[in-house]
């Protein structure tokens, strides 16, 4: 059976070989390498696949597939595009995730278990491997500038030397985390699969497990406000909150089956984004579209910007600053 698919797929690649052959044949109109160098220069092109956005003072940053870094110096009026890597097209980090610690710099992560660290003005990134053998999913700076990064089998690692020396204080269960956040500098809270919310209340030291989510179900990611007061969201347009400390926990109405990625507060409201650009605000408990964004794809960062701003990003090329008024 493997060997009639691998003959298969190459009789498909054959045959589009021959039809762009012959496609070429038939045209001779001249390339148009204004456009093409155009396409080159542009912010974003319709490939990108953003997967995460942060601010700090000065600077907004956005990651995605590739390699790409987007960094803005006037809170998302203009973008200085780049990429990092060795140069080759299958050597570029595909970055998942990327956040802003207090001394102003930039930390990212990427699916091949590494961190990058940029300076100040958000350049000049390096990479440092995690010492984990786990697949990586989330990560944050806390308010001393350690950095945390969570992921399969309970994965819960900590560098407070810029990715030199982890420490692992994983839990040792067979699930995944995919939402690590820091409150403050005593209180933090991780999110994931079966319900799974683990929290702590000494500066991660130790980690106690909190009454999992009804049903479980299955987090792609999560917000508190307080440690008492939280939400959760994942497929099929599900967001619970609970305001007990995760001891008790109620669906919210979306009115959407599309999956959430995302959820944040902007400006003291919160949002939730999501497949088919979706983009919501809660409003009396219920959820409720915000915004007009056209474009196809899928909608994942998302940051509070000065002004009344805030900042979303997500698949093919989708990048867009939000007036919340």
């Amino acid at each position: 059976m493997l060997f009639k698919r691998i003959l298969k797929g190459r009789s498909v690649l054959y045959i589009v070989a021959v039809c762009s052959a012959l496609l070429l044949s038939a045209c001779e109109a001249k390339l148009d390498l204004e456009k093409v160098e155009a396409e080159k220069k542009a912010t974003t092109v319709r490939f990108d696949q953003f997967q995460s956005v942060a601010q700090s003072l000065t600077h907004t940053v956005v990651v995605g597939a590739g390699g790409t870094i987007l960094v803005s110096e006037d809170n998302g009026g203009q973008w200085q595009r780049s990429y990092v890597g060795d140069g080759s097209l299958t050597k570029h980090p595909l970055f998942i995730d990327v956040a802003a610690c207090p001394d102003q710099r930039f930390v990212a992560l990427d699916v091949a278990r590494r961190i990058w660290f940029s300076d100040q003005n958000a350049q000049n990134w390096s990479a440092m491997p995690i010492a984990t053998e786990e697949e990586v999913l989330d990560l944050t700076c806390d308010p001393s500038n350690r950095v945390w990064v969570v992921g399969s089998f309970t994965l819960i690692t900590m560098t407070d030397d810029d990715g030199a020396n982890w420490q692992d204080l994983s839990v040792m269960d067979d699930a995944m985390f995919t939402r690590i956040q820091f409150l403050d500098a005593q209180n933090a809270v991780i999110v994931g699969e079966f319900g799974f919310v683990y929290a702590t209340s000494d500066g991660g030291e130790t980690w106690e497990a909190r009454e999992p989510v009804p049903n479980e179900f299955y987090s792609q990611s999560g917000y508190f406000r307080t440690p008492e007061e939280g939400w959760v969201v994942g497929l099929q347009g599900r967001i619970l909150h609970t305001s007990d400390g995760g001891q008790s926990w109620q669906y919210q109405d979306t009115s959407t089956n599309a999956p959430i990625y995302n959820v944040a507060e902007i400006h003291g409201q919160v949002f939730a984004v999501g497949n088919n650009n979706t983009l919501m605000r809660l409003n009396g408990g219920q959820w409720q579209n915000f915004g007009d964004i056209q474009h196809y794809g899928y909608l994942r960062g998302i940051t509070a910007l000065p002004n009344g701003k805030m900042l979303v990003a997500g698949g093919g090329g989708s990048l867009h600053v939000v007036e919340l008024n």
